[in-house]
């Protein structure tokens, strides 16, 4: 069972996976028709996780409007009294769905956490699931991404690459940050793991733009793994199952080395 049943239409598809990934960063759990797997039954597959969703998002557009099944998807979410919706491109929904709350993401380009009708989202996604702290998360995970503190990491984990040295746990990256701000005197508010989190997905996004190694590589749990985090951004390894840890392992270390022979820009 999915915490968010995400109803859309094809077109959308770049939008919603951005979407997506930002509410699987705050560990929900999230089904879209992009998880059918080739030859399953798709039409049951979609009924089954539309009945078994603790919330039925909508992507509200003009194709989604004309679409039979967003629109049977939509009124099974307004039936249960779970329904979340948003609008990615100008449109008025139709009645009844036009007599509840719809949030306007026309404008998010997926990486504004504090975006306010994303906040309201998240505020409506809580009280439907139950999962606390949502909103929180995506503050403190913001926090992270603020441009100081996201050189302030890369710098500590391309030096660890060119050193050759162990990988970094989360615990260590975040006592560093903290130790390194207060030598520069930077003032960094109320950080946390979670806002690691977010310095790491904006690092996440410099490796794939720059076509560098993934330095996520070089910082993980006290057993060395990176999170979950790590496997969607850069291995896309997300449903892997725990039989696979070898296969984790395997590219794991492929990736550490390439880090630590990459010639990183001596401006770093």
């Amino acid at each position: 069972m999915a915490d968010v049943f995400i109803s859309y239409k094809r077109e959308s598809l770049e939008q919603v996976e951005r979407l997506s990934g930002v509410l699987r960063d705050l560990n929900l759990s999230v089904w879209f028709d992009a998880s059918i797997h080739l030859g399953e039954a798709w039409a049951q597959r979609i009924l089954h996780e539309l009945d078994q969703a603790r919330v039925i998002l909508v992507c509200w557009t003009p194709e989604a409007m004309l679409s039979d099944w967003v629109l049977r998807e939509a009124q099974a979410g307004f039936d249960r009294d779970v329904l979340a919706q948003v609008k990615l491109e100008p449109c008025t929904p139709p009645a009844p769905f036009n007599a509840q709350q719809i949030g306007d993401l026309i404008d998010w380009e997926g990486s504004d956490l504090t975006h306010a009708a994303l906040k309201a989202l998240l505020a409506r996604i809580e009280r439907l699931t139950g999962v606390v702290n949502l909103v929180r998360n995506a503050h403190l995970r913001a926090g992270g991404q603020h441009d100081e503190l996201v050189a302030m990491l890369r710098a500590l984990l391309v030096e660890r690459a060119r050193a050759g040295a162990t990988p970094m746990t989360y615990a260590e990256a975040e006592r560093a940050i903290r130790a390194e701000a207060e030598r520069s005197g930077l003032e960094i508010g109320e950080f946390s793991q979670i806002s690691l989190w977010g310095a790491l997905d904006s690092i996440a996004e410099q490796n794939r733009q720059r076509r560098e190694p993934p330095l996520g590589a070089l910082i993980g749990n006290e057993q060395g793994m990176p999170g979950r985090g790590y496997w969607q951004k850069h291995v896309f390894l997300e449903g892997v199952a725990e039989e696979d840890f070898a296969l984790q392992v395997k590219v794991l270390k492929r990736q550490r080395a390439w880090a630590r022979v990459y010639p990183w820009p001596q401006d770093v």
